[in-house]
């Protein structure tokens, strides 16, 4: 049975303002690192990760666990959005999950309709974000998104969390190009380089969504036979039919694999997904505690790793304004 859309974003709201964890920190040590860029980077750890630790060639029943169990991990069952998307409230973490009816790593068009048509309806304030294999999922084998909140309950106040703040760190370059159709593409300046791509009012939601997926998932991820990989993410009621992309090399999903330092070697096995993009850092061991050792500098030197050269990202830009004009 279909869930009308505006009753599963209303389902959605009551979980995300009623948070009062920080989805960073809940529970967990954080440090802060500010440089002279404009950058800043929130270290966290204390929380286990052992789902992402497990080594998926050996079949541990841990980690095959994908979206497919829902109603078993979660305590409830998911709501069909449409024929092609489901969605569910995980009330433990104060979120939700979108995600494809059937098994499979790749969406189809629909699941970003989906999306898109959803995160209109949401009054909450809220982020949409999606990982990929390739680009941090923690269940790459069963297409999801997440849909985060973006601030916590406080002495009966709502107040900005970290990912809230971890958010200035994407700024539009100036000078975006308007195309034929009425998108505005412009460069991104944050840690992992992007694009943000603002849709005309002409095009609803459910159709900025299937642009969204032939233009960057179709042209960028299939178009470079899976090389390159993205994250992406909408805050509608803040900026409405618009979505930053950040896109890097689907080799550096792992960005410590090849440094030899005590906390590298501890963490190699981490997938940097949508948050360690923005600067959000939730590392496997407590070894990046030490600022004197792990600041400013060698954060920036982990993110130069992903850094595309100028040829892949004039072609990223070529090939999305083909498609979206």
């Amino acid at each position: 049975m279909i869930t009308p859309i505006a009753d599963v974003a209303t389902a959605i709201d009551q979980i995300l303002d009623s948070a009062t964890a920080d989805p960073i920190e809940n529970g967990q040590k954080t440090l802060e690192i500010n440089g002279d860029d404009p950058f800043q980077f929130v270290v966290a750890w204390g929380e286990e990760h052992s789902r992402r630790e497990l080594e998926p060639e050996l079949l541990n029943p841990k980690s095959r666990e994908c979206f497919c169990d829902w109603a078993k991990w979660a305590g409830e069952e998911a709501l069909n959005v449409s024929d092609h998307t489901q969605a569910g409230v995980l009330r433990r973490r104060s979120k939700a999950h979108l995600f494809s009816a059937s098994c499979g790593p790749e969406p189809c068009s629909e699941n970003f309709a989906d999306m898109l048509a959803l995160a209109e309806l949401l009054t909450s304030s809220h982020l949409c974000t999606l990982n990929l294999p390739g680009s941090g999922a923690s269940g790459p084998q069963h297409f999801h998104t997440q849909i985060m909140p973006l601030s916590l309950r406080d002495a009966g106040k709502q107040v900005p969390n970290q990912i809230h703040r971890l958010l200035d760190n994407i700024k539009a370059k100036p000078n975006g190009m308007t195309l034929d159709s009425g998108v505005v593409i412009c460069e991104l300046d944050s840690p992992v380089w992007g694009v943000r791509l603002e849709f005309p009012k002409t095009m609803s939601a459910s159709q900025i969504g299937k642009k969204l997926f032939s233009s960057v998932h179709q042209g960028i991820r299939y178009g470079s036979q899976l090389r390159l990989s993205y994250n992406v993410y909408v805050r509608w009621n803040v900026r409405p039919r618009v979505v930053d992309v950040t896109i890097r090399s689907s080799a550096h999903e792992c960005p410590f694999l090849g440094i030899d330092t005590k906390a590298a070697i501890e963490n190699v096995r981490w997938r940097w997904g949508w948050l360690e993009c923005i600067g959000g850092l939730p590392a496997r061991s407590a070894a990046f505690a030490d600022s004197s050792v792990y600041d400013h500098h060698f954060w920036q030197r982990v993110y130069s790793r992903m850094t595309l050269t100028n040829d892949i990202k004039q072609s990223v830009l070529n090939r999305i304004s083909e498609l979206l004009i």
